[in-house]
């Protein structure tokens, strides 16, 4: 009825009191953010960019990104749309099931996913093995649980994407590449209008890739 952790106990501990520490070192240590004052800004975010590199690498890159996230008004629904690096031949794959990790059960918000499907004309999670061994909605939800667990009921939306800038080119070869991403966004915007409760989107995504392990000669 769940997705497993993949990468527990080896970017994070698998022990939650631990995680939990851990967690709160990345807001608390120097060049930290420190902890937000929850809920305390008026506003309600409705997308951020968050990294989704190994926590124990960027986990202050994180911790950045949700201190605004939690410092604003929460939302109900999490649409966590993440970098499927095995590649998605669909574009997108959703996946139906929970999350479960060492903080508890993250809720995949089904009835959202089933408003996808009617709206898209097809399953919105055709290919979610996918997500079985892939770090980039995991790491969030982790982030999404620190942050609002018992402070907030929320639910998510995993999906992994897989996109290239050719397919935002006149080039012809890519016409069916980009009749599938056209149709997910549209789906995708009915489908939160049809929606009575609130809706934040995360983009899962590294901006760069620096360093010696990429080709550069120096260390960032």
């Amino acid at each position: 009825p769940f997705r497993p952790c993949s990468h527990m106990g080896a970017c994070y501990s698998e022990d939650a009191d631990t995680l939990r520490q851990e967690l709160e070192s990345y807001f608390t240590s120097d060049g930290g953010p420190g902890m937000p004052r929850f809920f305390s800004d008026p506003r309600r975010p409705q997308g951020l960019i968050a990294p989704h590199i190994d926590i124990r690498a960027g986990g202050k890159s994180f911790a950045q990104a949700y201190h605004h996230l939690a410092s604003g008004q929460p939302s109900d629904i999490y649409v966590i749309l993440g970098t499927g690096h095995k590649g998605v031949r669909g574009l997108f794959t959703a996946t139906n099931l929970d999350f479960q990790t060492p903080l508890g059960i993250a809720r995949t918000d089904r009835d959202f996913l089933a408003s996808l499907e009617s709206h898209l004309g097809k399953d919105p999670a055709a290919e979610e093995l996918l997500h079985a061994a892939e770090h980039v909605i995991e790491f969030q939800v982790l982030f999404l649980q620190f942050m609002l667990s018992g402070r907030h009921d929320f639910t998510i939306v995993p999906v992994l994407c897989s996109l290239s800038h050719h397919f935002f080119t006149d080039d012809p070869t890519f016409e069916e590449e980009r009749t599938l991403f056209y149709d997910f966004c549209r789906a995708l915007k009915e489908t939160c209008r049809s929606q009575s409760k609130s809706v934040c989107f995360i983009a899962s995504a590294d901006l760069d890739h620096v360093g010696p392990r990429y080709g550069d000669s120096f260390i960032p």
